[in-house]
């Protein structure tokens, strides 16, 4: 199925419908009203500090961001509290409900997750990238905007099955420097460490001849370093020892990666 983007007039009309349904939700303390914005005049939005703001990626009739940002009194009423801490949590529902409000009128939209935005990098979007937007507008200042942006392609395929994608010739040879904070990520996932004294090959009949008492002579002599694997991959090698009436291993070896930077060689 090929679903063809909206053009930029009618999807400032759905989107000021879509408004519409998301107005009651706002926290409006006077006169309402919605006005449609070009880019200048979206540029010319002022949203202080303590504004806050939401996006969601949609794919499909509206293809781009849909962002809905709110003014810090907006943000405060509904907190209680100053500043844009926790956008996603308060604010999801809100620009989930205007996706769903665009759809109805545009036709079919997929959407990511939503996630946090500055405001003020929406507000000063990139005329090529603008759709429109809206705002919500209470004695003259904006309450709420809800823009869209986006460099949208003039059709985009749902489900239209599978296509060559075409690359540009790589170039370079560029060092990525790894952020080191990102390895914080991972220093609480929990991962399993076995330890294996030595393996052997039985046939079926032998295994089913196994009982108390039998002997299994492994492939490894007394005294052999035995592996440490984690999650099944060999990371080193070392002797077992008893530490507290409790077996334990000492590290002799760490395993370096092989000729194609793998662990287990």
């Amino acid at each position: 199925m090929t679903v063809t983007p909206v053009s930029a007039p009618d999807l400032t009309a759905a989107l000021g419908e879509a408004m519409r349904v998301v107005a009651p939700h706002m926290p409006v303390d006077g006169a309402a009203d919605l006005a449609a914005l070009t880019s200048d005049e979206l540029a010319g939005i002022d949203m202080p500090n303590g504004a806050a703001g939401v996006a969601v990626r949609t794919v499909g009739a509206v293809q781009g961001d849909v962002a809905l940002l709110i003014a810090p009194e907006a943000h405060l009423a509904r907190t209680g509290e100053p500043g844009a801490a926790d956008a996603v949590a308060i604010w999801e529902s809100a620009v989930n409900e205007l996706v769903s409000a665009l759809a109805e009128q545009t036709g079919p939209v997929d959407r990511e997750p939503a996630r946090a935005v500055e405001p003020a990098a929406v507000l000063a979007v990139d005329p090529g990238s603008f759709q429109g937007a809206v705002a919500l507008m209470v004695d003259g200042r904006p309450l709420a905007v809800a823009v869209i942006t986006a460099a949208a392609p003039a059709a985009v395929a749902l489900d239209a099955g599978p296509e060559l994608a075409a690359f540009q010739p790589l170039t370079g040879g560029a060092n990525v420097a790894l952020d080191p904070r990102r390895l914080h990520l991972l220093r609480d996932v929990a991962m399993e460490v076995s330890v294996e004294l030595g393996r052997t090959r039985m046939t079926v009949r032998e295994l089913l001849a196994l009982a108390p008492g039998t002997i299994v002579q492994l492939d490894r002599a007394a005294g052999s370093p035995v592996d440490l694997l984690v999650n099944g991959t060999l990371l080193a090698r070392g002797e077992v020892v008893v530490v507290d009436e409790e077996f334990a291993v000492r590290i002799s070896e760490i395993v370096g990666p092989d000729a194609e930077n793998r662990l287990g060689s």
